[in-house]
């Protein structure tokens, strides 16, 4: 349940998602050279344990319980995996809240995961929004000097 919550991040009040994609920013700490290889050990680690975590969770709760924040944190390490995303702290707050827009509204194709039951899906539908996340600031870069 530890790692389903954020260690509690998930239990506290109004915005558990929020709070959760808070929680995982710290790593954009970490030094440059060492970012990329940690962000995906943390993406790869993290999904793989969390997955029958939250199916465990989903059969005594519900599906995909607010408290369950764990997939925010994975969610924003994807875009965290932009080698300029950790450049200005414009781009990182732009990146936390398109992040949390589209992880909130959650446009086709997140809507597609979204409607299933389990825990790869919760995991999915987050995965899919840091990537769209991920394509709507590479294009920006495109068109910025």
């Amino acid at each position: 349940m530890n790692i389903a919550t954020l260690c509690g991040v998930g239990h506290l009040p109004k915005a558990p998602g929020t709070w959760g994609t808070l929680a995982a920013m710290p790593l954009v700490f970490l030094p440059r050279e060492y970012m990329f290889d940690i962000l995906l050990s943390f993406i790869i680690v993290f999904t793989i344990i969390s997955i029958p975590i939250i199916d465990k969770i989903e059969e005594k709760y519900s599906s995909d319980p607010s408290f369950v924040v764990i997939d925010e944190a994975i969610g924003i390490w994807v875009v965290m995996l932009l080698p300029y995303f950790h450049s200005d702290i414009l781009i990182i707050a732009e990146g936390l809240i398109l992040f949390r827009v589209l992880d909130i509204f959650k446009p086709f194709p997140i809507s597609y995961f979204n409607n299933r039951n389990g825990g790869f899906y919760v995991i999915a539908d987050d995965i899919v929004a840091g990537l769209g996340t991920v394509l709507i600031l590479f294009i920006q870069s495109l068109f910025i000097i």
